[in-house]
């Protein structure tokens, strides 16, 4: 599905969207705001990917950037993310569980912003 990049659907976005996991969870990170979204294009494919994850406050990371077409996150060899490595080290010491590499990326691969993982990520800015 392509939806045209429009004026009401970026406030929506922007007034709607907090990041991704579980409000439930464990662990809350806020950040500044998401990375990436460089160029229109990019912004635009997090809108679509929003839309079809259904325009919710929060989303599954793994679904959301399966969407947005950045898959080596989530699958192996998982390619480490600069903030989710730290905050996977950061609930990984903090119970008492070993955060080498291979942990780190495990955790990042199947738990970090999940939406009904332990881990809630959000961001005080809408837009990269």
């Amino acid at each position: 599905m392509t939806i045209r990049l429009n004026d009401t659907l970026l406030q929506n976005f922007m007034s709607g969207f907090y990041g991704s996991g579980n409000l439930l969870g464990d662990y809350w990170f806020v950040g500044m705001e998401e990375g990436g979204g460089n160029d229109l294009d990019q912004v635009t494919k997090r809108l679509n990917a929003w839309v079809e994850l259904g325009r919710k406050e929060l989303v599954d990371i793994y679904d959301f950037h399966q969407k947005i077409d950045y898959p080596q996150y989530f699958r192996n060899p998982v390619r480490l993310q600069r903030t989710w490595m730290q905050q996977a080290r950061i609930v990984l010491a903090s119970k008492g569980i070993s955060s080498s590499t291979e942990d780190v990326r495990a955790y990042q691969r199947d738990v970090i912003g999940r939406k009904n993982g332990e881990t809630c990520l959000l961001e005080l800015f809408p837009l990269p």
